[in-house]
């Protein structure tokens, strides 16, 4: 029984571990893109879309490479 408890909480203790460096990864590229933003990203300054459309289609080009 301790054995089970033990391998319970390693595995609860990684995923929480996985889960946290996912979100600090995931912010370290969303800072990258801001900082380092290409000619690609020009369409967010200009107000011929919306802020949801933007959203859309930053996840479509940058969706493979997050996740």
């Amino acid at each position: 029984m301790d054995i089970q408890l033990t391998f319970i909480l390693l595995l609860i203790c990684l995923c929480f571990f996985l889960l946290v460096r996912k979100n600090i990864i995931t912010k370290k590229f969303t800072d990258f893109l801001i900082n380092n933003k290409g000619p690609e990203l020009d369409f967010l300054e200009s107000s011929d879309f919306s802020v949801l459309e933007c959203a859309k289609i930053l996840n479509k080009k940058y969706q493979n490479w997050i996740d």
